[in-house]
């Protein structure tokens, strides 16, 4: 994200050297709902999909899955990592018995934004990060 100049949202030193990052990491491989894409044996994006979403977020009174974290690798962008990802947390969503999948990203990100929409997603909601430098985000769901 520092390369593409975003890095309002997380900062700009590395998760991996952080404690709380490398903490909630342990905890999504204990949970779940942590999938990994690969290709060729390779991994190139990550998902995690929890039962409520995160403390920043406003809860909905509908049963929900929340995509709590979706990424890949920028080197294999625009083979549908991403999308197919997104298509598992749905799956894995309805199968929970949830009625919505809901996600949040950086509000300022606008491609970002376009891309959820891409995927079926409709914004629901918005919220402000009062953090040094914070930021705006921007929640979406998906009915199911």
């Amino acid at each position: 994200m520092v390369k593409r100049g975003q890095s309002q949202q997380w900062g700009v030193e590395p998760a991996s050297q952080q404690p709380r990052h490398r903490e909630m990491v342990r905890q999504w491989v204990r949970g779940t709902g942590l999938r990994i894409a690969e290709c060729d044996g390779r991994p190139v994006g990550a998902s995690v999909i929890v039962g409520e979403p995160p403390a920043h977020v406003r809860p909905t009174v509908l049963r929900e899955t929340y995509l709590l974290l979706l990424i890949s690798d920028r080197d294999a962008a625009g083979h549908g990592i991403g999308s197919s990802l997104v298509s598992r947390a749905v799956s894995d969503a309805r199968d929970n018995g949830s009625e919505v999948l809901r996600v949040d990203c950086w509000a300022d990100a606008p491609d970002l934004v376009a891309w959820y929409e891409r995927q079926g997603f409709v914004r629901s909601d918005t919220y402000t990060v009062d953090a040094p430098g914070g930021w705006n985000g921007q929640v979406f769901e998906l009915k199911l």
